[in-house]
């Protein structure tokens, strides 16, 4: 089988757990005018921006009290790991409606596959104080993509990599949780093969 680290990045911030502002921001965005008041309360409880200038970086904890508070608000009737992934969607869907968001997006789908999904781990690494990353080439179609620290929420990690993914691909692999140890994650990204499947230029 084929094995081949195509990206690897050690965190070389420090050891303070801290979340870039736009992590907040964008959730506060995503979400507004969707949350009850109980929901507003804790997440303005937890810092984060409802009104005002944004910090340059918010706590990783109060990024993990948003989430919570926001995918329970929003998702009342799925477990936590589901709604946490159906929040994280709703972020990477604001951020693709925006200028920004759309330019980045147009540039990854020009890219090679591999490479798409690279660089978005590398935007999501980048984001944070204290993650390590690693992305893994298993075979055509088939990578690995390991976090380090996913703050208690693999689901909102995994929704962000998915969406990210299916907006940075044209054709993109289904992606799923293959393995959680301490506060790590390894996602796998494999396409899925049965009778329909065909080759061609995006059948590698």
């Amino acid at each position: 089988m084929m094995r081949s680290a195509l990206y690897e990045h050690r965190s070389t911030k420090g050891s303070d757990k801290v979340v870039g502002g736009d992590a907040l921001e964008h959730l506060v965005l995503a979400t507004r005018g969707r949350l009850s008041a109980a929901a507003l309360a804790k997440v303005k409880a937890a810092g984060a921006p409802l009104e005002g200038k944004v910090a340059a970086t918010y706590p990783a904890a109060a990024l993990a009290q948003c989430v919570r508070a926001m995918a329970e608000d929003l998702y009342p009737s799925l477990e936590p790991t589901e709604a946490h992934r159906r929040l994280a969607h709703l972020r990477v869907e604001h951020v693709a409606q925006s200028l920004k968001g759309r330019v980045l997006f147009a540039l990854g789908q020009l890219a090679p596959r591999e490479r798409a999904l690279e660089r978005f781990v590398r935007a999501m690494r980048d984001g944070a104080s204290y993650i390590d990353a690693r992305f893994t080439v298993l075979a055509p179609r088939h990578y690995e993509v390991w976090i380090s620290d996913v703050t208690g929420l693999p689901g909102y990690f995994w929704g962000m990599l998915e969406a990210g993914w299916r907006h940075s691909c044209r054709d993109p692999e289904p992606m799923s949780i293959k393995a959680r140890e301490g506060e790590s994650c390894t996602y796998e990204v494999k396409r899925e093969v049965g009778p329909s499947t065909t080759g061609g230029p995006n059948g590698l």
